[in-house]
């Protein structure tokens, strides 16, 4: 092969390289520290949000996750996912949304929201007592720039 040659395989591989780098979805995702809480109704749980967006155009999300110390019944986790901007001012939520099979936990996702800034996630979980719910508050993300 042809020094020259070498030379124009080099660009095309290196082209390459950089247009499929190109095409990758960036993502970001900061999640919370952990709270513990429990035993209520038996399980004890761990619960914790995150925030996070896809690319800069694809809205910034807060979610939350509980995980139980064993399978509960239906209707046992209740989890609101809320997003706030730094100013504290609550953005989307998504009202209690209740585990719908047994399970050892879930999580759910708050809808996109599309205005550039400074945001972070702190969600709300409910357990079942037997006769009524606990609320608890999940710590809080750290923020992001979207």
């Amino acid at each position: 092969m042809k020094r020259r040659d070498l030379k124009l395989v080099f660009c095309v591989f290196v082209m390459s390289i950089l247009l499929s780098i190109s095409a990758t979805a960036f993502a970001l995702v900061a999640t919370g520290t952990s709270k513990s809480y429990g035993p209520v109704g038996g399980y004890s749980y761990t619960n914790k949000s995150s925030v996070g967006y896809t690319d800069n155009s694809s809205g910034v999300w807060g979610s939350t996750n509980v995980t139980a110390s064993a399978y509960v019944p239906v209707s046992y986790i209740g989890i609101n996912a809320r997003l706030f901007n730094s100013a504290g001012s609550l953005k989307t939520s998504t009202g209690f949304i209740y585990n719908t099979t047994s399970t050892k936990g879930f999580t759910v996702v708050s809808d996109n929201y599309y205005t550039h800034g400074t945001y972070y996630s702190k969600g709300e979980t409910r357990a079942y007592t037997g006769t009524g719910y606990n609320t608890y508050s999940s710590n809080q993300s750290p923020n992001v720039n979207y």
